[in-house]
């Protein structure tokens, strides 16, 4: 068995101008005071009462760790027969500040230590809470504490009001008071760099005319919209034409024909263009202001000086006479050509006619395709008197060529 000497201190609050707290600082002093209770175990009439005083100094290893090293003094009375007592416990241990801001601090700490208590060294334990309000590097506040003494058993230091060793007892004390600390290091806070200056106003730029050439350096302000400008806001001059002599349009180092005559139409190198060719409406090779007939049907044979039809001293064929495929029906196209073929009849009495009618093989027999010759030239001959021509001058031939289709005339004179 062993006897353990316990003690609570509940301290009264104790202002002191001095104290500083230890929220910031990597090296604080705290200060205790306040009133101290104890009690045995043996009867609650052994409870005597007594002030209580510490010091510490607490070496911050984080923000809310940090070693502490101090001391603490209770005294008290046991009866009133006996002188006030003291005892005294040297310490270290561990603060936590679970709850740290620049306003204030709370705080828990456990220490261990040995002390001295009736004249005797003994093993001491303290465990303390509290909180401090925070004004600058000071700081006060509430606490309280808990300390407990290791008596061995058999150690009789102790004893009652009424003079009895106290073998194997508890002792209880208990402190409330105020602390107060004071920051002896500050911690250095970052120190953030000061915002960078605004940005200095940006110029207003004024170009009146819009030319794009600023007004302080525009020698020729008002210039006209989309005109162009050189680098002092004046109008740039055209540069003179490239010579051209002629005038023909075409500069003089391109013209590969200078002195052209004025007004002449010339081609990109400066040349005279190719006259049109003449105007030729029926399209008888005849220009229109040497044709005496301009209205030749196309592909009728004329007359080269007159441009005339004419009838050819052999045989020919008109391109436009016609039919329907393996049939003897003329087309409508063909009326024209075998018009004019019977007015130069008419205009020629002394010219007779021989119609030969073609057919191309298309696999038919030979006498069948010989008919269909015949008719197809029987039907020339009709289209031909029709228009004045007399049947004694036409003649029908029937004719079987396989390349070919269509009505050959062959011109015979008396």
């Amino acid at each position: 068995m062993r006897i353990i000497a316990r003690s609570l201190s509940f301290t009264a609050i104790l202002i002191s101008p001095w104290v500083a707290h230890a929220n910031t600082g990597r090296l604080n002093v705290r200060l205790e005071a306040g009133a101290a209770m104890s009690q045995l175990r043996a009867t609650p009439a052994d409870s005597p009462t007594g002030l209580h005083g510490g010091m510490s100094v607490d070496a911050a290893l984080a923000r809310w760790v940090a070693v502490t090293l101090g001391a603490q003094v209770d005294t008290f009375k046991w009866s009133s027969a006996q002188d006030a007592q003291a005892s005294v416990l040297a310490k270290t241990g561990l603060l936590l500040t679970p709850y740290n801001t620049d306003k204030g601090t709370g705080w828990v700490e456990t220490a261990a230590g040995v002390g001295r208590l009736e004249e005797a060294n003994r093993l001491g334990l303290s465990f303390g809470a509290g909180y401090q309000a925070n004004f600058g590097r000071l700081g006060i506040g509430p606490f309280a504490r808990y300390t407990q003494f290791v008596v061995p058993r058999g150690d009789a230091a102790i004893s009652t009001a009424d003079g009895r060793a106290l073998d194997g007892t508890d002792v209880k004390m208990a402190m409330i008071g105020v602390m107060g600390s004071v920051t002896a290091v500050k911690e250095k806070k970052p120190e953030v760099a000061p915002p960078p200056p605004p940005p200095p106003p940006v110029p207003t730029i004024k170009d009146s005319d819009g030319d794009g050439v600023i007004d302080d350096v525009d020698e020729c302000p008002g210039t006209r919209k989309g005109v162009n400008v050189d680098g002092k806001g004046c109008e740039l001059q055209p540069p003179p034409p490239p010579a051209d002599s002629d005038g023909d349009g075409v500069p003089d180092v391109k013209d590969a024909c200078p002195g052209t005559a004025l007004g002449a139409k010339v081609d990109a190198m400066g040349c005279p263009e190719p006259p049109p060719p003449p105007k030729d409406t029926d399209a008888d090779g005849v220009p229109d202001d040497k044709d005496a007939c301009a209205d030749t049907t196309a592909g009728f044979p004329v007359d080269p000086q007159t441009g005339c039809g004419v009838l050819p001293a052999e045989s020919f064929k008109l391109p436009m006479v016609v039919f329907g495929s393996a049939t003897a029906e003329l087309a409508s196209t063909s009326i024209p050509q075998i018009a004019q073929l019977a007015s130069l009849l008419v205009a020629n009495p002394n010219a007779r006619l021989d119609i030969v009618g073609h057919v191309a093989d298309d696999g038919r027999s030979n006498a069948a395709l010989r008919r269909l010759a015949r008719k197809r030239a029987e039907v020339v001959k009709k289209e031909l008197v029709g228009h004045g021509v007399s049947r004694a001058r036409l003649k029908v031939v029937a004719a079987r060529e396989a390349d070919d289709d269509g009505v050959e005339f062959i011109v015979k004179r008396r």
